[in-house]
This record gives C-alpha cells, sequence and structure tokens, in this order.
C-alpha cells in the first residue's frame, strides 16, 4: 500500500484508533472473561493469526521478501512476544502502576535513540515534549496502592526485561524502515506476527500442562466472545502496526514514540473512566493535561 499520499497526521490519527482499540478491547476482554494465564497466551495467538491474514490480503496476496526482512521480522516478533510476557508477568506478582510507569520509560529511549543513531536534531520543543510526555505517565497512573503487592527483586527484573524489549520493539522498527528493504513492510510484519502466533502458541501449551485441569463448560457466548476478541484485535493490530512502521521511518524518533506511546496509555484512562467506571483522581486529571501539551510541544 502506498502511504506517501496519505498526510502524516492523518495517518498518526488512524493507527492511534487501531492501537486504542486493539489494547483496550483486549483489556475489556481480560477484565471480564479471561480466568486463568493459559487463556492470555491463547489469546495472543489467535489474535496474531488474524493479524497475519489480514496483513496477507492487505499485500495483495502477494510476499516477495528478503531474507533480511526476514530474519529481521522473526525477531520483531519474538521479542513483540517476550515483551508482553514480561509486562503481564511483572504485572501478576508486583503492583499495576509502579509496573506500567517503569516500562513506559521505553518511551524516552526510543525518542532519544534518533539523535543517538540516526543523526536526527532534538529541538527544545522536542526535548520538552519528551520530558513532560515521561512526567505524565507518573501522574496518569495510580501507584499510591503499591502495597498491595511486594515490590522484589523478580518483580523488578521482569519490569527493566519489559523496557528493554519495549524499547527494542521501536528501534526494530525504525532499522527496518530506514533500510534499502523498508519497501517490504507487509512482508516483515508477516513473519513477525506469524512468529509471535507460534511463540505464543507454544507458551499456551506449556502454560496449559502448569495449570490444574479443570472440567469448564465451554459454552457458545464464551466462544463468541473469544472470535469477536481476536478478530477485533487482531485487525486493529494490524492497523497499528502497519502504520507505525511506515510513520517510524517518514518521522522523527522524537516525535514518533511519544505519541504512539503516550496517547493510547492516556486515553486508557478515559476508557476505564467511561467503560470500566473506575474514578479517576486528581493526580490523573493533570497526567492527562500534562499529555496534551507534551503532544503540542512534539509538533511544533
Amino acid at each position: 500500500m502506498d502511504f506517501t499520499k496519505i498526510p502524516v497526521f492523518l495517518l498518526f490519527i488512524v493507527t492511534l484508533i487501531c492501537g486504542i482499540a486493539n489494547s483496550n478491547y483486549k483489556a475489556y476482554y481480560i477484565k471480564k472473561t479471561m480466568k486463568n494465564e493459559s487463556e492470555l497466551y491463547s489469546f495472543n495467538a489467535g489474535a496474531g493469526l488474524v493479524c497475519t491474514v489480514v496483513l496477507f490480503f492487505l499485500s495483495g496476496c502477494s510476499l516477495e521478501t528478503s531474507l533480511y526482512s526476514v530474519l529481521l521480522g522473526i525477531i520483531f516478533g519474538f521479542t513483540t512476544m517476550m515483551s508482553a510476557i514480561f509486562s503481564a508477568k511483572a504485572i501478576k506478582i508486583g503492583p499495576f502502576g509502579y509496573t506500567t510507569v517503569i516500562i513506559s520509560l521505553a518511551t524516552a529511549l526510543t525518542a532519544l535513540s534518533g539523535a543517538f543513531f540516526w543523526n536526527e536534531t532534538l529541538s527544545i520543543f522536542k526535548i520538552i515534549g519528551i520530558i513532560l510526555m515521561i512526567g505524565s505517565f507518573f501522574f496518569a497512573i495510580d501507584t499510591e496502592n503499591h502495597d498491595e503487592k511486594k515490590l522484589n527483586k523478580k518483580w523488578f527484573l521482569l519490569c527493566i526485561l519489559g523496557l528493554l524489549t519495549c524499547a527494542l520493539i521501536g528501534i526494530l522498527q525504525k532499522i527496518h524502515q530506514t533500510s534499502v528493504y523498508k519497501n517490504e513492510l507487509m512482508s516483515f510484519l508477516f513473519v513477525a506476527f506469524l512468529t509471535n502466533a507460534i511463540g505464543s502458541f507454544g507458551w499456551y501449551i506449556l502454560q496449559k500442562r502448569k495449570e490444574e485441569v479443570v472440567e469448564e463448560n465451554k459454552t457458545p457466548n464464551k466462544v463468541l466472545r473469544f472470535l469477536i476478541a481476536v478478530l477485533i484485535c487482531g485487525i486493529g493490530a494490524a492497523g497499528n502496526n502497519v502504520l507505525n512502521l511506515y510513520l517510524s521511518g517518514v518521522t522523527d524518533t522524537a516525535i514518533f514514540f511519544p505519541v504512539v506511546n503516550g496517547v493510547p496509555l492516556l486515553t486508557s484512562l478515559v476508557v476505564s473512566f467511561v467503560l470500566f467506571k473506575e474514578k479517576l483522581k486528581s493526580k490523573q486529571l493533570v497526567g492527562l493535561f500534562i499529555g496534551v501539551v507534551a503532544i503540542i510541544c512534539l509538533f511544533i
């Protein structure tokens, strides 16, 4: 697909809509339906499979590619899968608020990588925007209930691994889209999500063996909810990743990563208030305001 004829700002809006729909419907599905860890892996595998099918059709059913894109796609897919696993496990054994803040700091690493590796210029407004976006994370996430779960070395290690793999995802996107193989965008993502789907299914099998065998009546409604969830999230992830990969190659990292990582996080607060009836504290409202100011600074 040729995105060069579409304004970059419009592409940002579309990719954010896809990303927000994907992340928030996934959160809704997890809260309302999932009961054990193995279901998370089966969901990731199903959504990944849907994503590969969507990417195949978006490519015009033609996936000519190079060994470079295949190998980098496998690395990208494995990194994406491991990032999700590290994040999920960190949230499971530690406080959600602090976990989210630490992993979200990957935005700073990816935003600054452009200046170090791709000779991109950082204006004073972009620097201010990056700092404000990071600051908004600390305000937007509720970290006051950290006594509910114990802070320990295993949790902190998982957070750091989640942070590094999350940052690596962004850097791998930039590496591919600044290479001579950037036009192989669809095949790169196809390989990546196929790797993610196969890997997630493998984790599902391993986790299922660890869990106690419980006779469960899988009602048609639960199966239908699963199918709807993987379709919505798979399609959303496909659109989000295709546009993100393209945008990572045509916009500065100092703009791209804070926007595509920060806006969904801030939007999730609004969705949690509207959809999950969670109360927003004054501190979180301050975080939303700082996030909006940060976005304005990044685009000046």
